[in-house]
């Protein structure tokens, strides 16, 4: 593989992770702290593994879902309805898999809240893992990495690459905010910056 085809897939594999990153996220976090009731703050460190799991691992999954839809022979050209439900499944699975350790991992201990977190997310997986991977490979098409053969809307489809990739990144913005918000309505009532400030505070005493 040429220099110039690692740096494209580079970037395929950041806006893959940006784009699920983006669309799960609030929905992740509501799930947390209104239905598992988990902690504000065990729910920030969840994401940020969860984040850290995408960036790493995105490129792996996407090429074994590449894999799965070649061995159940879904093609480019296969109805919508069957590659959603194979996405549906595929990141329900995943959800299944990985959400338990990400939790245990982020200092939660008590297995209700884990076996209730894990569960709603899984079943979130199942209804919402179709249109997230539809997400990112729009995504992917939108910030010009790769055309997509889902379809688009032809309002979006007709649009200039330039408004393109603002709406991919006007997504970016609105799944950050919206994730600030879950936070905020949750019953701890969690203040972004005043975690920022402390936790700032507690790196610099580390260092010293």
């Amino acid at each position: 593989m040429s220099l110039e085809n690692k740096v494209l897939k580079r970037k395929k594999d950041l806006a893959d992770a940006t784009s699920a990153i983006s669309f799960i996220f609030p929905i992740a976090t509501f799930i947390e702290t209104r239905l598992a009731e988990i902690s504000d703050e065990k729910s920030l460190v969840s994401r940020v593994f969860s984040a850290g799991v995408a960036y790493s691992i995105t490129p792996k999954v996407m090429e074994l879902r590449k894999r799965t839809k070649q061995y159940l022979g879904i093609r480019e050209d296969s109805h919508e309805i069957t590659k959603l439900f194979h996405d549906a499944i595929y990141a329900g699975l995943w959800g299944f898999t990985v959400r338990p350790l990400i939790y245990l991992v982020s200092g939660e201990t008590d297995a209700k809240k884990i076996a209730i977190g894990t569960a709603a997310v899984t079943l979130s997986g199942l209804i919402l893992g179709g249109p997230t991977l539809y997400v990112m490979d729009v995504f992917r098409d939108f910030v010009g990495f790769e055309k997509t053969d889902r379809r688009i809307p032809n309002y979006f489809q007709r649009r200039s690459v330039r408004i393109k990739k603002c709406i991919a990144m006007g997504f970016v913005a609105t799944g950050i905010c919206l994730t600030g918000i879950m936070y905020k309505i949750s019953p701890d009532n969690f203040d972004f910056a005043e975690y920022a400030v402390e936790y700032s505070e507690r790196i610099k005493d580390y260092i010293k």
